[in-house]
């Protein structure tokens, strides 16, 4: 088994892809970071285009062509975004996939104590709000 940074592009692909299989909450965990809106065109923090040509989504005169010309990627659907560490990447680019099962591995690892640091946080803001006044 090679080293990560040994892998070719392909295999880090089919690498991630597998372990995404094998990882249950992955799909909580895109429902949990997907932010709630979506376009016709983003742009990765990675720097790759993402567009839908379709869906009756109003494009400027040669937007379309100017894109396939910059080799962005086609959709066949509304492009979703993923809000992960103050970054935003497309739902369907693969740069964020490593970093979030970094990220659910944690979460899995630290579950009680994650429970336990958001039920603190929920009475220290609580006790902040009632001690604020109150206006009318």
């Amino acid at each position: 088994m090679k080293a990560p940074e040994q892998e070719t592009p392909a295999e880090k692909k089919a690498r991630l892809s597998a372990e995404i299989a094998r990882t249950p909450s992955w799909e909580s965990f895109i429902s949990a970071f997907r932010d709630r809106a979506s376009s016709c065109r983003e742009t990765c923090n990675c720097g790759r285009e993402f567009y839908n040509p379709g869906n009756g989504w109003d494009w400027e005169f040669g937007e379309i062509e100017a894109l396939e010309a910059v080799k962005a990627t086609p959709l066949n659907y509304a492009v979703q975004r993923i809000r992960l560490e103050g970054c935003i990447y497309v739902e369907d680019c693969d740069c964020w996939h490593e970093r979030a099962l970094r990220i659910i591995g944690f979460i899995n690892r630290h579950n009680y104590a994650l429970a336990d640091f958001l039920t603190l946080e929920k009475t220290r803001k609580q006790l902040e709000a009632d001690r604020s006044p109150v206006v009318k």
